[in-house]
């Protein structure tokens, strides 16, 4: 990092450790938030509700408020909303249980972040498709009435 960048932001030039700090705990390392062009003391640069870490982190750009509104992985979230819901915005079914993470969100009513919402061993898209009720963990396939013993 430049001298002057360092003063600007109220670093010490001559101190090497400084760059691995993370002063306003966005997840960016300050040598980091030079390289991105971000405020090391502000952990939101762009304002558009995102840290600057998770951008950065998902490939979107921490100097620029443009991508608060785009849908990275074309799963119907914006960017920002993939930020306040914890999903990923590089993957469409943050789980992987079958079912899109705005479907979970608005229409299952399900975690997009939890394989089985309800704890019952069968995941989400599985007790969709199968006529289950996947926030109900009573709501599954009955057990075999007939054991099967070995001898």
């Amino acid at each position: 990092m430049p001298d002057e960048w360092e003063v600007d932001w109220g670093f010490n030039p001559a101190s090497a450790s400084d760059k691995y700090l993370d002063r306003d705990n966005d997840g960016l390392k300050n040598y980091l938030e030079y390289k991105h062009n971000c405020f090391p003391s502000i952990s939101d640069s762009d304002g558009d509700t995102m840290k600057d870490g998770w951008e950065v982190t998902y490939g979107l750009n921490p100097g620029s408020s443009s991508d608060k509104y785009a849908d990275k992985d074309g799963d119907g979230l914006k960017n920002y909303l993939e930020y306040s819901k914890g999903t990923k915005p590089t993957k469409s079914d943050t789980d992987g249980d079958g079912l899109n993470d705005y479907k979970e969100i608005y229409t299952y009513r399900t975690s997009p972040t939890k394989f089985d919402t309800d704890g019952d061993g069968y995941g989400n898209g599985w007790e969709i498709a199968n006529g289950y009720d996947p926030l109900n963990y009573n709501s599954k396939p009955a057990p075999p009435s007939d054991p099967i013993f070995f001898p």
